[in-house]
């Protein structure tokens, strides 16, 4: 069995695009610390950049991951990274969907199309019963 080795980097960039975000809890000397990992683009291979961003409470805290599948920049990740650890609520309601929300909703209308029911949304045929 092989295994594939991740690269690391050193530096990431507020603005440049991210594949996912995780934060989880890793044992060090300084104690249980709260581990974040963004994947970036280095060339044509992901890598890692890996960051420590404070203490964490077995008791309390959970781990958290945010998919952005290259959507949504370094910044705006660690940013609901944030918001999550606060335990804030998301304020817009489609900021709670996630990847597999939006598919499902998306194969939805695409069925409702398909038997010529009403849609929201662009290339909508409105035929009533």
């Amino acid at each position: 069995m092989t295994e594939v080795l991740t690269p690391a980097t050193a530096e990431i960039w507020p603005d440049e695009k991210a594949y996912w975000l995780i934060e989880s809890w890793q044992r060090t000397p300084l104690g249980d610390r709260r581990i974040q990992r963004i994947q970036v683009m280095r060339g044509d291979a992901i890598a890692v950049y890996e960051h420590d961003v404070g203490p964490w409470n077995i008791e309390t805290d959970q781990p958290f991951q945010a998919v952005s599948l290259w959507e949504y920049s370094v910044a705006e990740l660690q940013d609901i990274a944030m918001e999550a650890r606060s335990g804030k609520p998301p304020t817009d309601p489609d900021d709670r969907m996630d990847i597999l929300d939006v598919w499902a909703k998306e194969l939805d209308e695409r069925r409702m199309r398909r038997a010529h029911r009403s849609t929201f949304g662009h290339h909508v045929r409105k035929v009533r019963a």
